[in-house]
C-alpha cells in the first residue's frame, strides 16, 4: 500500500499583541535559550493520544491497527457533523482570497483554526465580529469545533500522515493569562511562545517549530524567517 503523506500547518503568528483576553499573569513552561541570550518561554500544545496503532511501523493487518483505523474513521466521521456549521465561513472567505489572478493556494481549515484561536484571545466587539464570521455563538462552541477538527486531521500511521500544527508567537514585553494559554494548548492543541521579537533565540524557536512540524520539508525557506 502506497503511503500518503500530508503535512498541514496552521500558524497564528502574533508579534506584539495586547488582547484583552490575554492580559494578566505571565507565561508558564520556559523554553531554552543561549547563555546570556533572550529567553523564549513556551507553553507546549497538548496533543491527542490516538492509540498505539497510530505508528509508522504498525502492522496494517493487525487487530491493533484495525482498531486504530476504526477509531480514526470515527473521528473523521464526527468532524463531518461540524462541517455544516462552518460552510458559510468557507463560502464567504474563499472567494475573497481567490479574487485576484495570482496562483493562490488556500487552506480554509487552517484559516478557520487561526481565527478560532484569535477569537479566544480577544474580547468585546472584536471577538463578536470574529465569532460572527465563524458562524459561532460563543467561544465554547468554537473550542468544541476546533478540537473535533484537529482530532480528525491528526494521525501518523503506516498508511497515512496528516497533521495540523497551531501556534501563537508573542512579544515578551506583555503579560499573558496562563489560563487562556492553557485553553489554547488543550482545546486548540496549540503551542504558545513568548520572547523578544528579533532576537536570535526567538527566530530559532520559530524556525525549529516549523521544521519539526513539517519534517524539514520547508527547511530551505525556514532559515530565512526572522521576527521584527
Amino acid at each position: 500500500m502506497r503511503k500518503r503523506r500530508y503535512t498541514v500547518i496552521a500558524a497564528s503568528l502574533a508579534a506584539a499583541l495586547a488582547f484583552a483576553g490575554c492580559s494578566g499573569a505571565g507565561m508558564g513552561t520556559p523554553g531554552g535559550s543561549a547563555e546570556g541570550g533572550a529567553e523564549v518561554k513556551i507553553v507546549a500544545a497538548v496533543l491527542p493520544d490516538t492509540g498505539s496503532g497510530d505508528s509508522e511501523t504498525a502492522d496494517i493487518f493487525s487487530e491493533e491497527y484495525q482498531k486504530w483505523y476504526d477509531d480514526h474513521s470515527e473521528r473523521v466521521s464526527r468532524s463531518r457533523s461540524v462541517q455544516g456549521s462552518i460552510e458559510d465561513f468557507y463560502e464567504s472567505v474563499i472567494p475573497e482570497l481567490l479574487s485576484d489572478e495570482k496562483n493562490t493556494v488556500v487552506s480554509p481549515v487552517n484559516i478557520y483554526m487561526a481565527l478560532s484561536m484569535l477569537a479566544e484571545v480577544t474580547a468585546g466587539d472584536t471577538q463578536a465580529e470574529i465569532l460572527s464570521l465563524l458562524n459561532a455563538k460563543d467561544t465554547d462552541q468554537v473550542r468544541r469545533r476546533a478540537d473535533i477538527i484537529f482530532r480528525a486531521h491528526f494521525c501518523k500511521s503506516a498508511t497515512m500522515e496528516e497533521r495540523l500544527a497551531n501556534s501563537l508567537w508573542m512579544n515578551d514585553d506583555i503579560s499573558y493569562n496562563e489560563e487562556t494559554l492553557d485553553t489554547l494548548a488543550r482545546s486548540y492543541h496549540a503551542t504558545s511562545a513568548s520572547g523578544k521579537m528579533g532576537s536570535e533565540e526567538m527566530n530559532k524557536a520559530i524556525q525549529d517549530w516549523i521544521n519539526e512540524n513539517t519534517d524539514d520539508l520547508l527547511s530551505d525557506y525556514v532559515s530565512d524567517i526572522e521576527t521584527d
